[in-house]
């Protein structure tokens, strides 16, 4: 289990770069947990988003943190992944609402050698957390 703080597409693609590395090197499944940060950031790059996190073998996204914004084009994290889903497809994807849901949607992807990153700027940290893991 790893924890980034990257929450811009630049940052996700250098992480999950280096993360493929090491799992390629262990024969392991990458997967990716991404809390989207602010709604206009999430509107400006969702298609970058995309890409980036199409690094992975795996994506969950959970709705965006908000922090200091209100949500006036009503935004979601679901324009991520509808963009993402064309070029994983939708068995590589899931779209949770809360992050209480990734433990448990998780289960049946997990292996002993599955590498879990968690990627945002958020609350998305607490992910290791509920697993029962600190963070790297």
């Amino acid at each position: 289990m790893i924890d980034d703080y990257a929450h811009h597409p630049s940052e996700i693609r250098a992480t999950l770069s280096a993360a493929r590395k090491l799992s390629d090197k262990q024969n392991a499944q990458l997967i990716a947990v991404f809390q989207p940060h602010l709604y206009s950031r999430t509107e400006h790059f969702y298609k970058d988003f995309a890409k980036s996190l199409a690094e992975a073998d795996k994506v969950v996204l959970t709705e965006i943190y908000a922090a200091r914004e209100e949500n006036i084009h009503n935004i979601s994290t679901k324009i991520i992944y509808d963009e993402i889903i064309k070029i994983m497809g939708e068995d590589n994807v899931l779209y949770l609402k809360s992050l209480d849901d990734v433990t448990e949607a998780l289960q049946p992807y997990l292996h002993s050698d599955s590498i879990v990153i968690t990627l945002g700027a958020g609350d998305v940290w607490k992910v290791s957390e509920m697993f029962g893991h600190s963070c790297a």
